[in-house]
C-alpha cells in the first residue's frame, strides 16, 4: 500500500512540475503572438502604400540613383531604397517624390517615429504631397499608440477640409475608433 502512495506521488515530480509550467507559457507566448492587432486590421483597410514608379530603361545619370531607389523600394528592398534616396540633391526635380517614398520605405521597415517625422516634412505638408502626408501621419500616429484623443483630433481637421483627398475614409475611420474605443 505505502509503495502504491509513493508511485502516484512521483507522478507530480518537479520535472512534471516543470514541463507544465514550460506548456502554459507557450500556451500564453503563442496567445499574445496570435492575438489580432486592431491597428493592423485597420491598416490593412484604410493605409495603401504607393506603388513604384519604375521610369523606363533609358534613365539619365541625374536620373539613375532615384531609378535605383524605386526599384529598391517596389522590390521592398527599404533600407537600401531609404539609402538611395537619401542622396538624391534638393535640386532634383523627384527630391520631393523621394521624401515621400522615404517615408513610407520607413513605415515598411516598422520605424514609424522616423517615418511620422518624415511625413512631417514642411516640403510635404505642402503642395502635392499634403494630403497624403496629413493620411499617413494619421497612421504613424495609430502604430506608435498616440493617444486616442489626438488622432481623433486629426481625423477632424481631415474631415473638415472640403474636397480633401481623405475625406471619407477619415470620416468611416474616425467612426470606427470611436466605436472601438467604447
Amino acid at each position: 500500500m505505502m509503495q502504491e502512495q509513493r508511485k502516484e506521488f512521483r507522478i507530480f515530480s518537479p520535472v512534471t512540475f516543470v514541463i507544465a509550467a514550460i506548456v502554459v507559457i507557450l500556451i500564453g507566448i503563442t496567445y499574445f503572438i496570435a492575438r489580432p492587432n486592431p491597428a493592423g486590421r485597420l491598416m490593412k483597410e484604410y493605409y495603401t502604400p504607393p506603388l513604384a514608379q519604375i521610369q523606363g530603361s533609358k534613365v539619365s545619370p541625374q536620373d539613375s540613383v532615384y531609378a535605383q531607389g524605386m526599384r529598391a523600394y517596389s522590390e521592398q528592398n527599404w533600407s537600401e531604397a531609404i539609402s538611395l534616396f537619401s542622396r538624391i540633391p534638393t535640386s532634383h526635380p523627384y527630391y520631393i517624390r523621394s521624401l515621400y517614398y522615404t517615408a513610407h520605405a520607413l513605415a515598411g521597415k516598422h520605424e514609424y517615429e522616423k517615418a511620422l517625422l518624415a511625413f512631417s516634412d514642411p516640403l510635404l505638408m505642402s503642395g502635392k504631397y499634403a494630403e497624403a502626408s496629413e493620411w499617413n501621419k494619421v497612421w504613424m500616429k495609430i502604430l506608435l499608440k498616440y493617444p486616442q484623443e489626438e488622432i481623433m483630433a486629426d481625423l477632424k481637421v481631415i474631415e473638415n477640409k472640403p474636397g480633401h483627398s481623405y475625406q471619407t475614409q477619415a470620416q468611416a475611420l474616425a467612426k470606427q475608433l470611436a466605436e472601438e474605443g467604447k
